[in-house]
C-alpha cells in the first residue's frame, strides 16, 4: 500500500450555504462536516435553496459570529444580527426535503435587498434534531446533516491550484485563488491532481477521511469572490477542464475530492499545519 506525507494548509467553514467562507486556524471534524459548516441557507418563497448558480451576489454576503450568534455583513449595507426562532418550515436541498428554523423578518428583508431580488428571500437554520436523507446514498451514506450539496467534506490540493494558475498565466489570463473553489480543507505534499488517486487521508489527530470521488465543478468557479461577478470567457472553467476533466466526461472540469469522515470518534480537531498521510 503506497502512502505519502502532507500537511494542512487552510481550513474554511461556510456557515451560510453559498455565501463567503470564514478561514479558521482549527476546526472540529464530525461525520456531517466541519463543525459550523453550512448550517444556514437562503431559500426562495417555495423553500428551495438559493446558490451562486442563480445569484452570484451571494459571494458578497460575509457571515461572522459574535457572542450573540450569527452576523451577516455586506459591502453596501450595515451588518445585521440573526435571531432564529422556534418556527420551522420545510426546505429543499436539491431533492432532499428537511426541516429548518426560521429567523427574524428584518434579516429576510436585508437579504432580499442586498441580493437585489424581486421576490422575497428567507434565511433558515438547519434543525439538528432532524435527519436529512440525502439523494446520493451510494456515495455518501444513508444519513446526512446540514445544507452541503452532497458530500460533507471538500478537500483541495494546493499543487492543483498552482498548476491551473500556471496555465492561466501562460495564456495571459488572470489567476484565481482557492476561494473560487470553496474547499473545507486545503492540503499539500502531493503532485497536482494526484488527490484523485488517494483513497484516504489520515490526520495526526487521528481523524480520517475517505476520498469518495472527483468533485465536478460548475459555473460557480467562474465567479470572482471579491466582486460577485462572473469572469469573462468562463475562466477558469475551460482551462481546468483541459487539464483535469471528469472521468469519462472530459469536457466537465474537476477540482478537489468529495470526502466522508471515517473515524470512530464523533468529533476530532484538526489544525492548520497538522501533518497527514495520504493512502493510495
Amino acid at each position: 500500500m503506497k502512502s505519502m506525507k502532507g500537511c494542512i494548509q487552510q481550513l474554511t467553514i461556510y456557515p451560510v450555504k453559498s455565501c463567503a467562507g470564514i478561514a479558521v486556524d482549527s476546526a472540529k471534524m464530525t461525520p456531517f462536516g466541519l463543525e459550523g459548516d453550512r448550517q444556514w441557507m437562503i431559500v426562495d418563497e417555495s423553500g428551495k435553496m438559493l446558490t451562486q448558480r442563480a445569484n452570484a451576489k451571494l459571494a458578497l454576503i460575509q457571515p461572522s459570529f459574535s457572542n450573540k450568534g450569527l452576523v451577516l455583513s455586506h459591502p453596501n449595507a450595515p451588518s445585521i444580527e440573526v435571531k432564529p426562532n422556534l418556527e420551522t418550515t420545510p426546505v429543499l436541498v436539491w431533492r432532499d426535503s428537511v426541516s429548518a428554523f426560521m429567523v427574524n423578518q428584518d434579516v429576510n428583508d436585508w437579504i432580499t435587498e442586498v441580493l437585489g431580488s424581486d421576490k422575497p428571500l428567507r434565511l433558515v437554520k438547519f434543525d439538528n434534531q432532524k435527519i436529512r436523507e440525502p439523494g446520493s446514498v451510494e456515495r455518501f451514506g444513508e444519513t446526512g446533516k446540514h445544507f452541503a450539496d452532497a458530500a460533507p467534506y471538500l478537500v483541495a490540493n494546493e499543487a492543483s491550484l498552482t498548476s491551473l494558475n500556471g496555465l492561466l498565466s501562460e495564456e495571459g489570463k488572470s489567476q484565481v485563488t482557492m476561494r473560487a473553489f470553496r474547499p473545507n480543507i486545503v492540503v499539500s505534499g502531493i503532485a497536482a491532481f494526484d488527490e484523485h488517486a488517494v483513497s484516504s487521508m489520515v490526520f495526526n489527530s487521528g481523524a480520517s477521511l475517505v476520498c469518495v470521488d472527483h468533485c465536478q465543478r460548475c459555473i460557480v468557479i467562474t465567479i470572482d469572490p471579491d466582486t460577485g461577478v462572473l469572469q469573462k470567457d468562463r475562466v477558469p472553467y475551460d482551462e481546468l477542464a483541459s487539464i483535469n476533466g471528469m472521468p469519462n466526461k472530459p469536457k466537465a472540469a474537476a477540482f478537489g475530492v468529495n470526502a466522508t469522515f471515517s473515524s470512530k470518534n464523533k468529533t476530532l480537531e484538526i489544525t492548520v499545519g497538522d501533518s497527514l498521510e495520504y493512502v493510495y
